[in-house]
């Protein structure tokens, strides 16, 4: 059994050269990382990137297990605005382009849920023919 911790009780913006050590130094084997507008896997990501956090996690003995995208206009499955479900379907295809670059295998993600005018039965018809979208791409 691996014990891992995600990066959202760590700080999207602090750096991972800044928090891996210790979170290696409390026993951690493992790290879910986050897709943030401006932390070490931005949205716009380049190979650059990818290649410096696979070496953070070599050198720190982390592993990267999962991911989180977290980018502020990730849009929502459940909103009534085709453009919403257009966001989460590109940031989501962008954060499974980081997975498999990171040779990470889970990605987390959060499609929208009901709100006050977005009642929970349409929520719920809503993410599924949205990620029925990004199937096919996953």
């Amino acid at each position: 059994m691996k014990i891992g911790i995600t990066q959202l009780l760590i700080g999207c913006a602090r750096k991972m050269d800044e928090w891996l050590p210790k979170v290696k130094a409390a026993g951690y084997d493992c790290v879910e990382i986050l897709m943030t507008d401006n932390g070490d896997l931005p949205f716009d990501f380049t190979s650059q990137d990818i290649e410096r956090i696979k070496e953070l996690s070599a050198r720190h003995q982390v592993e990267l297990t999962s991911m989180l995208t977290s980018v502020s206009q990730r849009g929502s499955l459940s909103s009534s605005d085709p453009a919403d479900h257009d966001r989460f379907v590109a940031v989501t295809h962008k954060g499974i382009d980081a997975a498999v670059a990171l040779a990470i295998d889970t990605i987390l993600t959060i499609p929208g849920g009901p709100s006050a005018v977005v009642r929970y039965d349409v929520a719920y018809q809503r993410n599924v023919a949205g990620m029925r979208r990004v199937a096919p791409y996953a």
